[in-house]
């Protein structure tokens, strides 16, 4: 598994940064977002730039695994573009809510924006509140954590 988070010393580049992460009543477990680096230019890489996985916080504190074709449709990147500057991402389970990926001016950091109550916020992770269901969870509401001008703000999308 790649090293999740490692900016390495020396010459060698970064693999990977986590961008924000999705929340859940069910379990302590997370999805995780992370931005993938190529190791030659240090750019992201042109293809699918934006992974997912878990954080498997029930079994261990570092124990991470990939989605499964199941969960992509709940987890999944419905699509995903990188123009060499930005990434546009929209996720299966809100592709109406655009998330813009942009680079800090003053730094090689990438820092994932949305529109909540008309303004621009910076992303920082996703609440999910659902209920059993026959075959799947019943998701009843979405809360976006984002910060406005470095204050927490909070939308809730009722399912």
């Amino acid at each position: 598994m790649v090293e999740r988070l490692a900016e390495k010393s020396g010459n060698a580049l970064r693999t990977e940064t986590n961008l924000f992460f999705v929340r859940r009543n069910t379990n302590r477990n997370e999805v995780h977002y992370a931005l993938r680096y190529d190791q030659t230019t240090g750019e992201p890489l042109a293809h699918e730039p934006v992974h997912v996985f878990w954080r498997m916080f029930e079994i261990g504190e570092a124990a991470t695994e990939p989605i499964t074709i199941f969960e992509q449709m709940a987890f999944g990147i419905e699509s995903q573009k990188y123009d060499g500057a930005a990434i546009l991402l929209r996720l299966k389970a809100l592709p109406e809510r655009e998330i813009h990926i942009t680079r800090s001016v003053d730094s090689r950091d990438y820092t994932p924006k949305i529109m909540l109550h008309g303004h621009e916020a910076e992303l920082q992770w996703f609440y999910v509140f659902a209920e059993p269901g026959f075959l799947m969870p019943k998701v009843k509401y979405v809360e976006i954590h984002s910060l406005q001008g470095g204050e927490p703000v909070v939308e809730r999308i009722m399912k």
